[in-house]
């Protein structure tokens, strides 16, 4: 890392004013974390659970395109745990190039895995997304039925309205709180 910023970084530490001394640490912290980003992708390797999981943790932070590649090799992880953390944290960073990767674990054999990719998609306003989201409400399944309901409602799609609406009348209360919950936050033309 260049030594100078540091060294400004360092000095901004002592600044009488508390915002700068806490962005100073903060952005201290971040090149701190993204100068080990070798050493948890190395990590990611383990043969330990845990470690690996750590390590998908690790790259919360980092806003790189390794920890990208890396985020979306981990969703191919052996272990739920790992795959589901690597989810939750690529929906996060809303990267495009993530995509294709959550598209893949919603045919994961892992339900809790299949609901993580779901919520991601949430996070993406594509229409291929939204596509994709209105073909799975048809899902038999209520807690996969309720993930793609909230998911359509973070996008805030007008066209989840008519799906929603006929499903306000679901047998399951689960369902019919999610679709309420969804309806508040599409974006429809009021008259």
């Amino acid at each position: 890392m260049n030594r100078e910023i540091r060294e400004v970084l360092n000095r901004l530490l002592k600044d009488p004013d508390q915002r700068v001394r806490e962005n100073a640490a903060q952005s201290l912290d971040m090149i701190e974390l993204t100068s080990k980003i070798d050493l948890i992708l190395q990590s990611l390797k383990s043969s330990d659970k845990m470690t690996r999981l750590r390590s998908v943790y690790g790259l919360e932070k980092i806003d790189s395109e390794k920890a990208i590649d890396a985020l979306i090799e981990a969703t191919k992880d052996p272990e739920v745990d790992v795959r589901a953390a690597a989810l939750k944290i690529l929906a996060q960073k809303s990267s495009q190039k993530a995509i294709p990767a959550i598209v893949a674990r919603l045919k994961d054999s892992n339900k809790a895995v299949k609901i993580m990719a779901i919520d991601a998609l949430g996070n993406y306003k594509e229409e291929k997304i939204i596509d994709l989201l209105l073909k799975l409400i048809e899902f038999k399944d209520v807690e996969i039925q309720c993930a793609v309901i909230n998911s359509l409602g973070n996008i805030g799609t007008a066209r989840a309205e008519k799906p929603l609406i006929e499903l306000s009348s679901h047998p399951d209360p689960r369902v019919r709180a999610a679709v309420a919950s969804a309806l508040g936050k599409l974006k429809v033309e009021t008259t």
